[in-house]
């Protein structure tokens, strides 16, 4: 170890399999270096952090054996474990987005991180679908079924929309070609009555109608929300 302020321990090559040497600073840390295929080096602050518990090795002949090991260390990489497997699931399917906005890293990251913590639990639940096998396939159910939620979503906000008060003289139009997802844009026409806000008693004319709807609606002055109003 070659970081500043940390104590001089025992070389690497001095330290044969399951050995370990450690050194105590004024604030009570302890900093542990212990071998096992290779030296590994931690800091702990835990009061028993140099007591010793027996792990399981696998030798290259398939030969299990006993490895005396630190508590801390112990503790560490049963802890840990989580979180490398967590980092790897992460990793599997990240959503790489270039953006020069700080805050659009953070927000797919976060997401995600959403992503992975609800595959964990979902796997945690007694009765799963088993088509959904890895996280690739759990992420295609959650996108198919934002999907499906939005378009019921949008058919359900159709189904309440109250349709426009008319005139009986007025060009009549069906819903379903009024409140369509088609491009309603506004297009020059030749002067026309206002679906909308045109009367018997106080016409109006204007020079707009809808590409879609071929009906006459104005777009500016006080009358500017009779286009957005038809299509509601």
């Amino acid at each position: 170890m070659s970081r500043k302020n940390l104590p001089k321990l025992t070389d690497d090559k001095n330290l044969t399999r399951g050995e370990f040497d450690w050194a105590v600073s004024d604030e009570n840390v302890t900093c542990i270096k212990w071998k096992d295929k290779r030296c590994v080096s931690i800091l702990s602050c835990l009061p028993d952090c140099t007591d010793t518990v027996i792990i399981k090795r696998k030798e290259r002949n398939g030969d299990i054996i006993d490895v005396r090991c630190p508590k801390a260390v112990s503790d560490y990489n049963k802890n840990m474990g989580f979180v490398d497997h967590f980092d790897h699931l992460k990793s599997l399917y990240e959503i790489h987005r270039k953006s020069r906005k700080w805050w659009h890293r953070l927000f797919f990251h976060f997401l995600d991180m959403t992503v992975i913590n609800a595959y964990i639990l979902y796997n945690m639940l007694p009765n799963i679908n088993a088509d959904i096998k890895n996280v690739k396939t759990f992420r295609m159910e959650v996108i198919r079924s934002l999907v499906v939620m939005g378009k019921e979503g949008t058919s359900k906000k159709r189904k309440l929309s109250s349709p426009v008060q008319m005139k009986a003289h007025k060009f009549s139009l069906p819903g379903d070609v009024r409140l369509a997802n088609a491009q309603h844009l506004p297009v020059r026409s030749t002067s026309k009555r206002c679906t909308v806000c045109s009367t018997r008693e106080k016409p109006k004319r204007t020079r707009w109608m809808c590409q879609t709807c071929k009906v006459g609606l104005c777009m500016y002055g006080k009358d500017a929300s009779c286009f957005e109003n038809f299509h509601k």
